[in-house]
C-alpha cells in the first residue's frame, strides 16, 4: 500500500493566493505572507486570514 503523497506548501499557497486574487485583494497589495503546513488526514483544509498591516 502506497502512502498518500504529501502536500507541497508552495503549491497550496499559490492555489489559495490565486483563488482570492481580485476577490479579497489584488496580488500587488500583498506585503507579507506567512505559510504553515500541517497534515490533518481527518479534516483536510486550507485556512486563510487576511488583515491590514
Amino acid at each position: 500500500m502506497n502512502a498518500a503523497p504529501r502536500a507541497n506548501w508552495d503549491n497550496l499557497h499559490k492555489l489559495s493566493c490565486d483563488a482570492l486574487n481580485s476577490i479579497a485583494y489584488d496580488n500587488s497589495q500583498i506585503r507579507q505572507v506567512t505559510v504553515a503546513l500541517a497534515d490533518d488526514q481527518q479534516k483536510p483544509r486550507i485556512k486563510i486570514a487576511v488583515a491590514p498591516l
